[in-house]
């Protein structure tokens, strides 16, 4: 890859990378919007087309299948695209895919639509990750920033639509949808040319595409941690209503939880410069297997509530140090253009355990959630070993100044 010799601390250069990085966190928010909204999305579909819940379940899978293989695609093309180019195609895709759900008619054309519309989230997913992956400076606060907006995402629209589609109809979580998607289309215009579109740069031929050794190892570690702990989730009403006795306590305890992942976003980005990586994430791995702990230790209100909170606070935590790691693997940006497939990966696989739930007992469950994330923790630190400055926060940086935005 041609290096740039861009002072990296010029005020143009400085102002355009904002720019950059702000659409990126736009991107990334409205790529994983029609999954966060799925519980309201869902629902609204089987109304309007009167969908049996295998046939709304086959539209959900297909959506799924597209966000997966759209994040596999474009991880690698993420690299040999130029990238406003590539954003803006993305996102009109997307806004084209959100209006066309509200005007078909028919059950095959409205799974093939939303199929490409799956696709596109996935790619702008990468699109983020790889804008945030390539700034010049440590990316770990930056995704435990990138990891709140879903959930404030969630929060708001999950108050908002219920209401709105009392005014409008089933039409109302994808108007929402198509507003975000419009918004991400005008953010798509704020990044200028960066690094790897420059007319001179050297396109990566498809290997160099492909992550380096050490960055695999770090890409199943995110895949092993994310199986287990997806998996824990995927039951965690079930286990609230079995250990706490009640149908509506375990509810109200998981929509706690997820004020308290945002604060485990917020401990991540202050901790980002104070505490080596691998301290951040044996932390965090050590308070979800904690958390995991109270799920066997007994029944009750305490043990639930402990329990949902410990491992929200720590998965969203580790957001910063895990994928932090991760994402500096190389300079290039390349291991991070297939997070978003290893993460959706890992989080679909998860619910796949449950074939070992017997009953009402989540043991064997629990235990196999627990082997994976230490596993999945000794693949970070096998990642790590041998460099320190990975390992205490420092990048792998190829460039001075990866995200050089000359407009």
């Amino acid at each position: 890859m041609i290096r740039t010799n861009v002072p990296t601390t010029s005020i143009g250069s400085r102002a355009s990378s904002r720019a950059a990085l702000i659409a990126a966190f736009v991107l990334g928010s409205v790529g994983a919007g029609g999954f966060t909204l799925l519980p309201v999305t869902l629902p609204a579909l089987q109304d309007a087309f009167d969908l049996s819940n295998g046939a709304v379940g086959l539209v959900s899978t297909l959506e799924l299948i597209g966000v997966t293989s759209g994040a596999l695609t474009a991880g690698v093309l993420v690299h040999r695209l130029p990238t406003r180019p590539f954003a803006i195609t993305t996102m009109s895709v997307l806004l084209a895919c959100g209006l066309a759900t509200m005007l078909v008619n028919q059950i095959a054309v409205l799974a093939a639509v939303r199929l490409v519309d799956g696709v596109m989230a996935g790619a702008a997913q990468v699109i983020c990750y790889s804008i945030i992956a390539r700034s010049a400076d440590r990316p770990d606060r930056r995704f435990a920033l990138l990891a709140i907006f879903p959930l404030i995402y969630g929060t708001v629209f999950f108050w908002f639509v219920p209401r709105f589609e009392h005014a409008v109809g089933w039409h109302a979580s994808f108007i929402v949808l198509c507003v975000t998607d419009l918004v991400g289309l005008v953010a798509s215009f704020w990044i200028g040319q960066l690094a790897h579109d420059r007319s001179d740069a050297v396109r990566p031929s498809i290997t160099h595409a492909l992550p380096p050794v050490r960055g695999l190892i770090s890409l199943g570690s995110i895949a092993l941690y994310y199986v287990g702990v997806c998996a824990i989730y995927a039951f965690a009403f079930n286990m609230g209503v079995k250990m706490t006795g009640s149908d509506t306590i375990p509810g109200t305890i998981l929509s706690l939880s997820q004020f308290v992942g945002m604060i485990g976003c917020v401990l991540a980005m202050a901790s980002a410069n104070r505490i080596s990586r691998r301290a951040g994430i044996l932390s965090g791995m050590g308070v979800t297997i904690l958390g995991t702990a109270f799920l066997f230790a007994g029944e009750g209100v305490g043990y639930y509530l402990f329990a949902m909170l410990a491992i929200n606070l720590a998965w969203n935590y580790l957001a910063g140090p895990h994928i932090g790691a991760v994402v500096t693997m190389d300079g290039r940006g390349v291991t991070a253009g297939f997070l978003p497939v290893t993460i959706n990966g890992g989080a679909a696989l998860g619910p796949l355990l449950g074939f070992t739930v017997s009953g009402d007992d989540y043991g064997l469950l629990l235990g196999t959630a627990v082997g994976l994330t230490f596993v999945s923790g000794a693949m970070i630190l096998v990642a790590l070993r041998g460099h320190s400055d990975l390992a205490h926060g420092g990048p792998v940086l190829e460039e001075k100044a990866v995200v050089d935005l000359a407009i």
